[in-house]
């Protein structure tokens, strides 16, 4: 039985339970499905995505950097596809470990579709997430299984391990297909339902949380995950907040970076 999840906090408890969950290794695919489009090779869109998000983090970062290292996580990206291919073909039972978010749900779709031509054995243990309930018009958090620093709750999880029947995974693989021919830019969890937005969806939110009076940066962030945790991610509101300075939403009031030469720091306010 080999354990695949979506998330390296995840499978570091899950490295920390193997024998206590009777597992053959833990496999971590640290791929975020839910961004980028997704009618292209899955590895190129992927290191894109990190890469890019170097130029919001960083005010030094060169293009001679960010093309180097782009080049360095596609080859991490393909080898990381081979080697999922190499544990399928080589006939192991698969067991995933998701959560109830955009990014775990996207993975369970494309994980199917990937191993669509295998004839493993896959299981789904669902654990604690988080959902967006519209009305509220924040995030209702169930629990955040993965910030549990105690590996034995993790464990308590293994028991509930469901396996796919055939029709299962062939669902789940046609809305990874349908995902593809839509090809939004952004997915979101709304409803349990997995819905493609505009990379826009979120700008409005991120302008509420904006004073008129400066704030660092890292602060809008806080507050952005404290109420979408589980919808969008730090290197996605950097993103959002960098495209909101460039169409004059958003203005910087002082160029501050930490030691790292990061943005955080820096102060902003409503335009």
């Amino acid at each position: 039985m080999i354990d695949i999840c979506f998330n390296d906090s995840v499978a570091g408890n899950l490295l920390q339970i193997r024998k206590d969950i009777h597992s053959d290794g833990v496999f971590p695919l640290n791929l975020h499905l839910n961004y980028e489009h997704i009618d292209c090779d899955i590895a190129e869109a992927q290191a894109k995505r990190e890469v890019n998000t170097l130029k919001y983090f960083y005010k030094s970062v060169s293009d001679k950097e960010i093309q180097s290292e782009y080049k360095k996580e596609t080859k991490g990206k393909r080898n990381t596809l081979n080697r999922l291919e190499q544990i399928l073909a080589d006939g192991h039972d698969i067991r995933l470990w998701l959560s109830n978010t955009a990014n775990d749900r996207c993975g369970l779709y494309w994980f199917c579709d990937f191993a669509k031509n295998y004839a493993n054995t896959i299981s789904i243990v669902m654990c604690p997430g988080y959902e967006y309930i519209p009305y509220l018009r924040t995030a209702h958090v169930q629990s955040d299984w993965a910030s549990f620093s105690d590996p034995d709750f993790v464990a308590t999880f293994a028991p509930t391990a469901h396996t796919l029947d055939e029709c299962e995974k062939s669902a789940y693989a046609r809305e990874w297909s349908l995902l593809v021919k839509e090809n939004a830019s952004l997915r979101i969890l709304i409803d349990n339902t997995i819905v493609g937005v505009d990379d826009s969806f979120f700008d409005d939110i991120i302008i509420g949380f904006v004073k008129a009076e400066p704030q660092p940066q890292n602060t809008i962030m806080g507050k952005m995950l404290g109420k979408w945790q589980g919808c969008v991610d730090v290197a996605f509101i950097s993103m959002r907040i960098e495209h909101l300075i460039a169409d004059a939403k958003l203005k910087v009031c002082e160029e501050k970076v930490d030691e790292h030469d990061c943005y955080w720091q820096r102060t902003i306010a409503l335009v």
